[in-house]
C-alpha cells in the first residue's frame, strides 16, 4: 500500500479530531507535521497497518461493514485508529507534542447501511455482546 493510502486515512483521522475537539484545537501547531505530510507527502512517520482485530477487546458487536474512528491520548502523543468496513485497521500518530489533556479516549461508529453515527461510548453502553 502506498503513501496515498495512508495519507487518506490520516486525513480522515485529522478531520475526525477537528470534528470532536473543534477547529481551534485542530489549528494548533502540534499538528503541523501531520498536516504537512497529509498535504505534501514525504516520508511516512505517522501511519501503519495494525494487524488483528484490535476492537475485539471492546466486547461489542459492531454493525456489519461499519466504520470506526478512535482517538486516544498517551501523555503528549495523540493517536487515531481508523477501521473501514471492518477490514483494515490503520493507526495514525496525529501529534507527538500535545500540550493539553483535553483529548481523552473517544470515538465514532458509522453505520453507513442505516446512515447513522453514534459516539463510541454511547454505542458501547447500548450494544454490549
Amino acid at each position: 500500500m502506498g503513501d496515498n493510502f495512508f495519507r487518506i486515512y490520516a486525513k480522515m483521522a485529522f478531520n475526525f479530531t477537528a470534528y470532536l475537539y473543534g477547529d481551534l484545537l485542530a489549528k494548533n501547531s502540534c499538528f503541523d507535521d501531520i498536516r504537512n505530510w497529509i498535504i505534501n507527502g514525504g516520508e511516512n512517520k505517522f501511519s501503519n497497518i495494525i494487524h488483528g482485530d484490535i476492537f475485539n477487546s471492546l466486547n461489542i458487536q459492531r454493525p456489519a461493514d461499519s466504520h470506526l474512528f478512535l482517538i486516544t491520548q498517551n501523555g503528549s502523543e495523540l493517536y487515531a485508529i481508523c477501521s473501514l468496513y471492518e477490514t483494515i485497521n490503520v493507526g495514525i500518530l496525529l501529534s507527538k507534542t500535545m500540550q493539553v489533556e483535553t483529548c481523552g479516549d473517544d470515538g465514532l461508529i458509522c453505520n453507513w447501511r442505516d446512515r447513522s453515527e453514534v459516539r463510541l461510548s454511547e454505542f458501547m453502553n447500548t450494544h454490549r455482546s
